[in-house]
């Protein structure tokens, strides 16, 4: 095979071609330096991810730390290149642990880093296993630290890596050590640190041999207390278990090991696989790829495969394109080797199942085919250990004082209760209302613990259920079932329980199985809550026992269950207590009838507050299940005797199920009294005082006859509930009410009352008897209508009178309803046995009287003008009054007749308003009491308004304002000028205003326009118009103001007297001459001008004169003038610019002739100067003439007939001027043009 040579490409860089050429030059030109290579002693396996760092060219050391295959061609190429560059070769060594290798430069000494400074750190298969401290001597290998179990392997020497597996390994010369000894697998132990267990009784290190190679096969993990553990070793004749706790391991170190041993020269066909809960860890892998390394020194690659059937080694998988490698799920050691090939195999593995507490199998398979598999069963489990806390101790409070719990003292459970594998506590807990926790007494053999739960005294939302079971030190199906609620007392508390259902901790953190059932469900459990609600529409309130009948418990586990409960049952009069009675049972171990007692009650009294107990004599008036009904017999009660001396109390019930003495309960009284109690009643102390009232007591069955009782065990306030008792007392804490059951007899009628009546009929002497029963038989018992009757005239009957307020009474024949007394009738029967059974009843009879009673309604009206006036209304009625027949005081009032007050409707006040116009009529009767009304009038609003009105403008209103009041106020008009600038007031307006009862009449307000001055302008103006000889035309405008003070109307505006007018006058006006010419006009006269002058306009003409001869002009002397610069006369008309005066406009002179060239103006020759006095503009503020050039004004008086006057030569100096001109503005057009050109 040719040698790879490195090739190298040009840069463009900023030091320029040159520089790049002449460095290549030296590069290209630079000697190779080959890499040393360090001896290997072992062989092992290379599974380390490269980290390098490559040196500059400014000569700072380069660091490598890798791996070094120095087969490899790229690899080697790499050295040179960087030993070329000024670097050296870094010192490797692979491991299958952690590595830190630092490489130094022999040249750069004084630059590289020190060794105790710096450790560099790179990951390998086995993390944390092995540290290299670099040293300052390049040519001295580090030394490496090892921590791990194994011995750490340096780099091997170059040599060829077998590239097709099927290819015979070749020896090579220098052989390598064999591989190190194998662990042994981990012995199983319950330490809370333990990260595998096997089972003991797989603890060889099992080689799996055929004919052709041996192997051991195992699993190591490092567990979170940095030790080693391992499983078992996989063995063809036996399948293995071993337990890997996932949250006790280190989660990277996972690894499959294989040591084999190749026994006979062939094609190798040993396959493992590793189940889906686990992947292979790829970022344990190195560039190298999965290889292994024989004793031999040789680097083979193995192959894998995703599924079965497709084996390539891992750098052939990655060429492919595989995405995922971590999804390799077998390996296959399909190699070609010579028999006593020796290595050690370590593949990198990453769990990826369950971390919820339940149970991951995963299966690690061996396969060699000719032979049976050999599977190593792992069940992975994430341990979730919980604290269970030391069960809290039964509550301990006595009777004495109130309490949440109070545990029967004599039988109260309060240790574990033996179970056939373990043992067991169950009981309840609640939170009092006093923040105290409160606990019932243990579950025990035949229910023999009894607690009562005061529903008054705990808060509902903190009963709990407890259950604690701890295992023996076997791991055996247990037999495990427990009840928690009954859904008639106790129901399970949705509310506070969350969404996962009952937890079940675990000490050692194992998870359980256990099924749930609830009421209805008959047989059914389900294996989990969820499966529970599912069957039960998302709803988890029937729920009332859990199984766990077969569940293995692991040795020495205790596990909880914390179930939230709450408290349904509903107590009453009837209903003063409630019983649950909660199970633990051990199926299988015959353990059944495990319990306690629950009352669920209240503190029906306290015997402490207590001052006096009275038997209540009740009877029986029905029952249905779970309660019955009782009739206070009211007549015996005050004769019943004290009940201290008469019954004993338990809070437990004691009833043994005959009525004796061994019934009775021991011990002392209670304080406290709950619902739950018995009562134990002397009956003998009652009987004869039953016996006087008309009733028996109850008899027991002794041999099918009646015998009577000496204690009566009856508990008479649970479910019995009192009717038609008008005179309750149980509310009275310091009386104690216990009904005892009374049989009737002789039952009477209530005692009777009439009135007197002179025509009264006899009294019926049956008319009081209800009814005669017999004697009461034994047995069940009985209602009145049960009982056997006898005829009502069975009776002995006796009477006594008493009168009136009479102190005795004294005996009479008969009842007499006409004479008003007292009368005590007695019955009395004799049963057979002797028994004497009587009652009595009384008829009173009442006397009668007339009474009347005078009602009245007295209304008092307080008219406006502060008169009162009394009306006063009067009802009289009358009623009969019963006498007492015991005493002759009124005792009854008879009905009052009913009477009337009328309408009285109030008089009318113009201007007020009364608050009661009307009092209605009342029907008056004896609960009527005196009435007085008041009937007060009020002033009713007024409003009228303030108006002011204009006098001079046919009172026309000008302001309207609103004014309130009462009837009959004065109130202020509050009047003011609205406008004093334009009004007066006219008089003096009313101050105030008294509002009338009705037609208030509007306050008018009367005003006067003022008066004020006004000047007033007006202008008249006289126009003069100058037609010139040459045609020019001029206007002179001649104004005059006048002005006059007017008075004025202030409030319109308007002038009410003219005032006189100034006047004025237009100047005189002389036209101006002009030689040969005549003006139609040559004076405009000066003229008054007044108010009535109207404006006016002059019109002035010249008229040419008729021609002179020139001796006729010299007879004068003249000549023609011209001026001195030769101009001609101004002929232009002259032109008013804004009505401000006459201005004459020049045209353009020559630079010569302007002022800026430093000329004086220039005059006429006659000396004349620009005529510009007494010449006014149309706004008459004269004439102004304006050179628009700064030329001299022109002279104004030339003539135009002097223009036409023949000079000799003027014609000609007139062309050749204007020759000039027009030549100068030819030129000057030229050059004007040429201007707008440029």
């Amino acid at each position: 095979m040719l040698e790879r040579v490195p090739k190298y490409t040009l840069r463009k860089l900023s030091v320029g071609l040159a520089s790049v050429m002449i460095g290549s030059g030296i590069l290209m030109n630079s000697p190779k330096v080959l890499a040393d290579t360090i001896n290997s002693n072992k062989g092992t396996s290379t599974a380390v991810k490269p980290s390098s760092q490559i040196e500059d060219k400014r000569g700072k050391s380069v660091t490598e730390a890798a791996t070094i295959t120095v087969n490899n061609k790229e690899s080697e190429n790499e050295l040179k290149l960087a030993k070329a560059s000024g670097g050296a070769p870094a010192s490797a060594t692979t491991t299958n642990a952690e590595e830190k290798v630092v490489a130094t430069n022999p040249q750069d000494k004084d630059k590289r880093t020190n060794a105790n400074e710096t450790t560099q750190n790179t990951t390998g298969v086995g993390k944390k296993d092995t540290e290299v401290t670099p040293t300052n001597d390049a040519t001295t290998p580090a030394t490496p630290k090892t921590t791990a179990k194994f011995k750490v392997l340096a780099a091997l020497p170059k040599m060829k890596v077998a590239s097709k597996v099927n290819a015979p390994a070749a020896r090579t010369a220098m052989k390598a050590a064999a591989p190190a000894e194998t662990p042994d697998p981990t012995v199983p132990d319950n330490s809370a640190n333990t990260a595998i267990i096997n089972d003991k009784d797989s603890l060889e290190k099992t080689w799996l041999e055929t004919s052709t190679e041996r192997a051991q096969v195992y699993i190591t993990v490092k567990g979170t207390d940095q030790k080693n553990y391992v499983s078992s070793y996989a063995d063809f004749k036996n399948r293995l278990y071993s337990e890997i706790y996932t949250n006790r391991m280190d989660p990277n170190s996972l690894e499959l090991h294989i040591k084999y041993q190749v026994l006979k020269d062939r094609v190798q066909n040993f396959i493992v696989n590793w189940g889906e809960s686990l992947r292979l860890d790829t970022s344990r892998i190195g560039k190298d790829g999965l290889t292994f390394t024989t004793d031999t020194g040789e680097k083979v690659a193995y192959t894998l495969t995703p599924g079965w059937g497709k084996y390539k080694t891992y750098d052939e998988w990655l060429k492919e394109g595989q995405q995922d490698m971590s999804a390799m799920n077998a390996l296959k050691i399909g190699n070609n080797l010579k028999a006593g090939t020796n290595f050690t195999l370590t593949a990198p593995l990453k769990y990826i199942g369950r971390t919820d507490g339940e149970k991951q199998f995963n299966n690690i398979q061996v396969v060699d085919y000719g032979h049976p598999n050999a599977n190593m069963g792992f069940g992975f489990v994430e341990l979730h250990p919980e604290k269970i806390d030391t069960p809290e101790a039964p509550t301990t409070d006595k009777d004495t004082v109130t309490t949440g719990i109070y545990n029967n003292p004599q039988i109260t459970a309060s240790d574990w209760h033996k179970m056939a594998h373990g043992q067991v506590i169950a009981y309840y807990t609640a939170k009092g209302k006093d923040r105290k926790t409160y606990v019932t007494g243990y579950v025990t053999a035949n229910n023999k613990s009894e607690s009562i739960i005061n529903v008054d005294q705990i808060d509902p939302n903190t009963l709990e259920y407890h259950l604690i079971y701890h295992n023996g030190d076997k791991e055996v199906g247990s037999g495990l079932w427990f009840n928690f609620a009954d859904n008639k007392t106790v129901a399970i508390d949705t509310s506070r329980l969350g969404a996962n259902g009952p937890q079940l901790k675990s000490q050692q953190g194992w998870s359980y199985g256990w099924g749930i059932n609830g009421t209805g469900d008959g047989g059914n459990y389900y294996r989990d809550w969820a499966e529970y609600l599912k069957a039960h529409n998302g709803s988890g309130d029937k729920a009332t026992q859990i199984t766990m009948t077969g569940t293995a418990f692991k040795p020495d586990d205790r596990i909880e269950f914390i179930i939230p409960v709450k408290y349904i049952g509903q107590l009453s009069d009837q209903v003063h207590s409630l019983t649950f009675a909660p199970q633990v049972n051990d199926y299988g171990g015959g353990n059944f009838a495990n319990g306690i007692k629950l009352y669920f009650t209240t503190v029906r009294k306290d015997l402490s507050k207590v001052k006096r107990v009275d038997l209540l004599p009740a009877e029986f008036m029905g029952e249905q299940p779970g309660q019955s009904y009782w009739k206070p017999v009211k007549e015996i009660s005050k004769d019943m005797p004290n009940g201290w001396d008469a019954f004993k109390i338990s809070n437990f019930p004691t009833y043994k199920g005959s009525f004796n003495m061994d019934s009775l309960p021991k011990g002392d009284r209670p304080s406290l009294v709950y619902g739950s109690a018995q009562y134990f009643i002397d009956l003998r102390k009652i009987q004869e005082i039953f016996a006087s009232h008309g009733y028996t007591v109850k008899y027991a069955n002794n041999n099918g006859k009646a015998q009577e009782m000496p204690f009566y065990a009856y508990s008479t306030l649970p479910g019995a509930f009192r009717v038609d008792d008008d005179r309750p007392v149980l509310n009275d804490p310091s009386i104690w009410v216990i009904q005892v059951q009374a049989v009737p007899a002789i039952i009477l009628n209530k005692d009777q009352h009439y009135v007197a009546d002179p025509n009264a009929k006899s009294w019926d002497t049956t008319s009081m008897i209800d009814e005669i029963y017999a004697a009461d038989d034994p047995g069940a018992r009985k209602t009145r209508d049960q009982l056997t009757k006898l005829p009502k005239t069975d009776v002995d009957i006796s009477y006594e009178y008493q009168a009136p307020g009479a102190a005795t009474a004294v005996a009479v024949d008969k009842v007499d309803l006409t004479k008003a007394g007292v009368y005590t009738v007695t019955y009395s029967h004799t049963y057979a046995d002797g028994q004497v059974v009587k009652d009595s009843r009384k008829v009173y009879v009442d006397g009668v009287k007339q009474e009347t009673k005078d009602i009245t309604r007295t209304i008092i009206v307080h008219t406006p003008n502060e008169s009162d006036q009394k009306v006063i209304q009067t009802a009289t009625l009358t009623r009969e009054v019963i006498l007492d027949a015991t005493t002759g005081e009124v005792v009854k009032d008879g009905e009052w007749t009913t009477g009337s007050w009328k309408e009285f409707v109030a008089l009318e006040h113009a201007g007020y308003t009364p608050n009661i116009a009307k009092v209605e009529q009342i029907d008056v009767t004896a609960d009527t009491q005196d009435t007085t009304v008041e009937i007060n009038y009020t002033a009713n609003d007024q409003q009228t308004h303030v108006i002011y009105v204009d006098d001079d403008n046919n009172l026309d209103p000008i302001k309207k304002e609103m004014l309130n009041g009462k009837t009959g106020e004065t109130v202020a008009t509050n009047i003011a000028n609205p406008d004093e600038s334009k009004y007066e007031l006219v008089g003096t307006p009313e101050a105030e205003y008294t509002f009338a009862a009705e037609n208030n009449e509007d306050v008018i307000v009367h005003l006067k326009h003022k008066h004020g001055k006004q000047v007033e302008e007006k202008t008249i103006t006289r126009t003069i118009n100058v037609t010139h000889p040459d045609g020019s035309h001029e206007s002179i405008k001649q104004t005059v103001t006048l002005n006059r003070t007017n008075e004025v109307d202030l409030a319109t505006g308007e002038v009410v007297k003219d005032g006189e007018w100034t006047t004025g006058s237009w100047k005189e006006f002389v036209a101006l001459e002009h030689a040969g010419y005549t003006p139609n006009i040559a004076k405009v006269e000066q003229i008054d001008v007044t108010a009535d002058t109207q404006d006016t306009t002059v019109e002035i003409n010249y008229t040419a004169n008729k021609p002179t001869t020139p001796e006729q002009n010299n007879d004068q002397g003249q000549k023609p003038q011209t001026n001195d610069q030769g101009q001609k006369p101004q002929t232009e008309d002259q032109v008013t610019e804004n009505g401000k005066g006459t201005a004459t406009a020049n045209k353009p002179t020559t630079p010569e002739q302007n002022n800026d060239q430093g000329q004086k103006p220039q005059t006429n020759d006659q000396g004349q100067k620009p005529q510009a006095e007494d010449q006014v503009t149309e706004n008459g503020k004269g004439t102004a003439t304006a050179n628009t050039q700064g030329q001299t004004p022109a002279p104004v008086a030339q003539s135009a007939q002097a223009q036409k006057l023949p000079h000799t030569g003027e014609a000609e100096n007139r062309l050749g001027i204007l020759g000039v001109l027009t030549a100068t503005l030819g030129m000057l057009g030229l050059g004007w043009k040429k201007r707008e050109r440029q």
